[in-house]
């Protein structure tokens, strides 16, 4: 669900990552290197209801006030430093992916929720994101890669917006759940202690089925902002013998439908139709022997007329049958019907 507006979002479906950042939500561990500032821990409930937020406060000095930390970085590669944050006296706030200023940064306005970014010296800047939480939190991202081993800094900066100024030993802002993922995008939020932790790809699917010929199936889903790049699958079915048969799949530069037959062949393939990343992609495909058609919001994106359909065995929804192109996104509405649905209703399914 939304954590604003509490309107229902879907199923939630995510490939593998890892939080390589430990402490992720103990900014006074000696494993942050602070600068010029000072952490008071657990002052304020965090994003998810317990009182493990800190306050980070700049020091009374004139300097940069930040907080950073180290990666097990690789140089010119994508990497997403994510954090949550929430206005205390200060408002603006700084993340980079850099060292000695090299790489990418990000400035934070968290009186209005905006955010804006770029390069640094010759780094490359990639995509920033800001989300609204309750409680007047917000989580941003920052992507980018560095040309030398990057650190995730969190920077507090005063109200025109300086890098350096005079602190007053007091002021400062809330900091909770920071996660740096080898990525060109962020995922949901993985909690660190210790050490690093991966969180495994998201599983949604059922086996021991006996679909037969023929079908319609429907989705309607969503994709994170931050995905929208790439192939994400949205169905895959697989046959008797075990192979892919089917799979639509939905991304911001294509949404289509193909169909392999029993020995791997590909015998159709249907579809173009782009997905604004904010939007609701609607989609619905008859699968039917000798009559395939494939609509996208509301309109017929292809038809074909050649080509047998086998039993389908296993069903698996927001990724590929063994992993791989996931949807990285929210799974709203999956059906499946027991009759091939004509052109006109197929069209209507998805308006």
């Amino acid at each position: 669900h939304d954590p604003v507006t509490n309107a229902p979002k879907g199923i939630l479906i995510e490939e593998a990552r890892t939080n390589i950042l430990s402490r992720s939500t103990e900014i006074d561990n000696v494993s942050w290197t602070k600068s010029n500032a000072l952490v008071t821990v657990n002052v304020i409930s965090a994003p998810d209801g317990t009182l493990t937020s800190d306050k980070l406060i700049e020091d009374a000095t004139t300097n940069a006030h930040f907080i950073y930390r180290g990666g097990a970085s690789t140089v010119n590669t994508p990497y997403t430093f994510s954090v949550f944050l929430k206005s205390a006296e200060r408002t603006k706030v700084r993340l980079q992916i850099s060292t000695a200023g090299r790489g990418a940064y990000a400035d934070i306005d968290l009186s209005l929720g905006t955010i804006t970014g770029g390069p640094l010296s010759d780094g490359t800047y990639m995509s920033s994101t800001i989300t609204a939480l309750p409680n007047g939190w917000y989580r941003a991202s920052l992507t980018g890669t560095s040309p030398a081993p990057s650190n995730g800094i969190v920077l507090i900066r005063n109200a025109a917006n300086a890098t350096s100024y005079a602190g007053d030993g007091t002021s400062g802002i809330y900091v909770w759940g920071s996660q740096l993922e080898q990525a060109s995008f962020s995922t949901s939020y993985i909690p660190t202690t210790t050490a690093a932790v991966t969180r495994a790809g998201d599983v949604l699917g059922f086996t021991g089925l006996n679909y037969a010929s023929p079908m319609t199936w429907f989705a309607q889903w969503s994709l994170n902002e931050s995905a929208k790049n790439g192939v994400h699958r949205l169905i895959s079915v697989n046959n008797v013998a075990g192979g892919c048969c089917r799979r639509l799949r939905g991304g911001s530069t294509s949404t289509q439908f193909q169909y392999e037959n029993p020995a791997a062949t590909l015998v159709a393939n249907m579809g173009t139709g782009i997905q604004t990343p904010a939007g609701i992609g609607k989609a619905s495909v008859r699968v039917q022997t000798n009559s395939f058609a494939f609509a996208y919001n509301g309109a017929i994106l292809g038809t074909d007329a050649t080509g047998t359909v086998d039993n389908v065995t296993g069903l698996s929804v927001g990724s590929a049958m063994l992993g791989g192109e996931y949807l990285n996104g929210h799974i709203q509405k999956i059906k499946i019907y027991p009759s091939g649905i004509p052109n006109t209703q197929l069209q209507l399914m998805t308006q």
